[in-house]
């Protein structure tokens, strides 16, 4: 009978046998690094610099980068102070390519961060131009998706309703009250079928709610009161009316929004 000792020996070099070869680590070049900068930071001013730097060293060359160098020097997370440091940990040569492309990847980081909060800004601001109904709609929206997420957060709200592009903004601009009615109701359908706890109910209150402009305060809505409902159907039929000049599908929808409430 085979001594503990002898088992354990026999045990080990099953283990080293089976063992599966080390899969080797993927590596990058400079010039893999180069080709993957978008156009915009392309024509900035020290780019051909650094291009001229790669192409006459050959140190440069034969440089090879670790998957973490190589988004360090992708992310431009690399402090100005560092890079000397940064060379010598990855054993990479003090060349002037390096602070270069980093003053020129950070230029182009901190200008494309300038124009996404342009961009936010006239679209937040274009947004509060809208019909004060369709703001204060939009708005709640938000909140109700607060409310029934787990996380308190709003997702669909922010992906799939609030504008996120100028052009999207610009066709909000031009949307009638019927199609402002029918957007809130697809919006409020993907909403039930994410959250199970709003029901068909609640979302036909909202609606009904927002033709007649009197949305509540508190999420989930409750039922407004029958003067308020009857007060904002008489002021808005008078609006809406065909023989004014109105509408005639927010005529029919103001009519059915009223019944709905006091029914």
């Amino acid at each position: 009978m085979p001594t503990n000792r002898q088992l354990y020996r026999r045990s080990r070099r099953v283990r080293h046998r089976t063992r599966r070869p080390r899969r080797q680590r993927r590596t990058y070049t400079l010039t893999e690094l180069l080709d993957r900068q978008p156009k915009t930071l392309r024509r900035h001013r020290l780019f051909p610099q650094v291009l001229d730097s790669l192409r006459n060293s050959p140190e440069l060359s034969r440089v090879r980068l670790s998957k973490r160098a190589f988004d360090h020097l992708h992310n431009a997370t690399i402090p100005p102070t560092e890079v000397e440091a940064f060379c010598r940990n990855y054993g990479l040569p003090r060349h002037p390519l390096f602070p270069a492309f980093l003053t020129a990847k950070r230029d182009y980081l901190s200008e494309r961060e300038r124009l996404r909060a342009a961009r936010k800004h006239y679209i937040l601001t274009r947004t509060r131009t809208l019909p004060e109904p369709v703001v204060a709609c939009i708005k709640y929206l938000g909140h109700l998706e607060n409310h029934y997420n787990r996380k308190d957060e709003h997702p669909l709200w922010s992906t799939r309703l609030f504008p996120s592009t100028k052009k999207q903004v610009h066709d909000y601009e031009g949307y009638s009250a019927v199609q402002w009615i029918q957007r809130f109701r697809e919006h409020l359908e993907r909403l039930v079928s994410r959250y199970p706890a709003l029901t068909p109910v609640v979302v036909e209150r909202i609606v009904a709610c927002f033709i007649l402009e009197c949305l509540p305060d508190e999420v989930p809505p409750k039922r407004p009161p029958a003067r308020t409902v009857n007060q904002r159907y008489r002021v808005l039929c008078l609006r809406h009316h065909p023989d004014h000049g109105g509408d005639a599908a927010v005529f029919i929808e103001l009519k059915a929004a009223r019944d709905l409430l006091l029914g």
